[in-house]
């Protein structure tokens, strides 16, 4: 038996297996799919190696959003012979890896002792610590997204937030023209964030399932929030999710997701989360109108810190969403958002909801950067993105900051204005907004 791994085959008996300690074949498989830039060549990579023994296991443990380990990273391999002699730490073979894993899944939180164990069991080589430490910040570093790895490990635990169409006719053909189903909020210029209570503790969760590691300054009001939900269903907590954008309350959208995306000494007082939904996971049908009832009647009643209500007016007539979208734009946010009143909270796209913005925008893969000319010369001059396809040049909109981290540390996602579409498919005047650091695909 080979597997495809490389551009040469690889046989089995040259890789490591499961009563191995190395999970080296795994970083090569993982290597392979970080070194083609095409969606499709990925997929075919993973499509062609979704039976190598412990790939699936490694894809599961990484990219459930519902599996939390605790720890950031592990330890150098230096030295731990010598603490494995002294505290007894079990053989290092991938099954201990695993069941290590998952001890830490179960448990509130983890220890140096956690850590020293995890490191140890993970010490066959530099590429098995590698891939630990994927696992551990929830990131395959492959270019791959849990999107693109459920259409081929469909048991990875699905993560949808209610997601907005762009198409307002047919908004209104889905709300049978009447404007007096439709309610308006504004839509904000922040990151999409889930917040549910587990095991006691409040985790915050991006739009692709990773966790928010900076927000706990919202505990506090999300627990009494979720807790006065609770009380007026009868419902489990922990079975609560609450939707909602966490922003700056200045508005800086870069100061914002800096502060957010730092590991250490994050300035988090100028955080706000603006609550715009919730849902019980076992009975997500409750109509909208009803689900916002309740979130003004808590708001009205209790006094939160740093959470705000995303308050939501019924719209009277179709001509005033010209009107209502310029206020908005006064305001600082990005646009609006129209909702059928009547409808469930719906998981993933749908025409339940739709958003209207001054200009078109488009989230895009970044698949490679070129360098600057000029006074660029050595800094970013634009990213190569795809759009349907194509690959589309985005060379304007960045700060001189971003031009310097770009050109070494791309991001993965990023949004950009554009004009319109050009005949050939591609974009007319594309712009780059921001690193879309919350989505990957």
């Amino acid at each position: 038996m080979a597997f495809n791994f490389k551009r040469r085959e690889v046989k089995i008996e040259d890789m490591a297996d499961a009563k191995k300690a190395s999970l080296k074949h795994i970083y090569v498989l993982l290597k392979r799919i970080a070194d083609t830039s095409k969606r499709t060549e990925k997929e075919q990579i993973i499509k062609e190696n979704q039976d190598v023994p412990n790939f699936k296991d490694v894809v599961m443990y990484a990219l459930d959003p519902f599996k939390m380990f605790h720890l950031t990273s592990i330890v150098s391999s230096k030295g731990l012979a010598t603490v494995a002699k002294v505290d007894n730490l079990p053989e290092p073979t991938i099954e201990n890896i695993f069941k290590k894993l998952d001890s830490l899944a179960d448990a509130n939180g983890a220890s140096m002792q956690d850590r020293t164990e995890l490191s140890w069991l993970a010490s066959a080589d530099d590429e098995t610590k590698k891939v630990v430490n994927f696992i551990l910040a929830k990131d395959l570093k492959c270019g791959a997204g849990v999107k693109t790895f459920r259409k081929f490990f469909p048991e990875i635990p699905n993560h949808e937030v209610a997601l907005c169409d762009k198409d307002l006719e047919k908004f209104k053909e889905y709300c049978d023209n009447d404007p007096s189903v439709v309610l308006v909020s504004d839509k904000l210029d922040g990151v999409r964030t889930w917040a549910y209570i587990e095991k006691g503790k409040v985790r915050y969760l991006s739009r692709n399932g990773k966790d928010y590691t900076n927000f706990s300054c919202f505990d506090s009001d999300v627990t009494i929030l979720i807790n006065s939900i609770a009380k007026v269903y009868g419902y489990d907590p922990e079975r609560i999710v609450i939707d909602g954008e966490s922003i700056g309350k200045n508005r800086d959208f870069e100061e914002f997701v800096g502060n957010a995306r730092k590991q250490e000494e994050a300035d988090t007082s100028n955080f706000e989360y603006h609550v715009f939904d919730f849902f019980y996971k076992d009975n997500p049908s409750l109509p909208l109108y009803h689900r916002l009832d309740v979130l003004k009647n808590i708001f009205l009643t209790s006094n939160f810190d740093k959470l705000r209500r995303v308050k939501h007016h019924t719209l009277l007539h179709w001509d005033d969403i010209d009107k209502l979208l310029e206020d908005a734009l006064d305001r600082g946010e990005e646009g609006l958002v129209l909702k059928h009143r009547k409808d469930p909270y719906t998981f993933g796209r749908s025409r339940s909801w739709c958003k209207v913005k001054k200009r078109e925008t488009v989230d895009l893969p970044v698949l490679r950067v070129i360098e600057g000319e000029g006074k660029y010369e050595g800094v970013l001059g634009a990213l190569v993105c795809e759009y349907n396809g194509k690959e589309v040049k985005v060379g304007s909109g960045y700060t001189d900051a971003q031009r310097i981290e770009f050109m070494t540390n791309p991001p993965k996602m990023v949004e950009v204005y554009f004009q319109n579409q050009t005949g050939k498919g591609s974009l007319r005047f594309p712009i780059f907004i921001r690193d879309r650091f919350d989505k990957e695909e």
